[in-house]
């Protein structure tokens, strides 16, 4: 996972989000690599109103996972060139404001930080958690609804 002329403490973080508009919303997969250890998380966000916005949450989400377990040299991938641009401050995008700020509040205490643009095919275990959580929780809601008691 590691970039040409990089650190080898810099841990690869990939993510994804799948929205479920109807519920309004959205499930998140994530990936940390490094050279210890792969780990994968799996989690849900209320209130989502576009696939943009869950793109957004689950970055804020990834990067307060990363805070959370101390690691301070990060390159954050995603296949969501708005998003990637926005944090970047290359593309302003009103929906992504607050949370914008948020990620680079949050990453201005980390030691060394990089947002990058990836292709879809590159993201594919992010992206399997993410529809594979969202599945589970379809599953579920249909059995709920199959076996209401009369």
């Amino acid at each position: 996972m590691g970039e040409l002329n990089e650190p080898s403490d810099v841990v690869a973080v990939r993510s994804d989000a799948v929205l479920c508009s109807t519920r309004q919303t959205s499930e998140l997969g994530l990936t940390i690599g490094s050279a210890m250890q792969n780990r994968i998380f799996q989690q849900r966000i209320e209130f989502v109103g576009s696939p943009l916005m869950a793109e957004g949450l689950t970055l804020r989400e990834v990067v307060l996972t990363c805070q959370r377990l101390e690691l301070w040299s990060v390159r954050f991938e995603s296949d969501s060139t708005q998003l990637v641009k926005c944090i970047n401050s290359v593309l302003e995008v009103a929906e992504l404001h607050s949370i914008s700020s948020d990620v680079l509040a949050i990453v201005a205490e980390f030691v060394r930080v990089s947002f990058v643009w990836i292709p879809r095919e590159k993201n594919m275990i992010a992206d399997c958690l993410a529809k594979n959580a969202l599945i589970v929780v379809e599953l579920a809601v249909v059995e709920d609804v199959v076996n209401v008691p009369n």
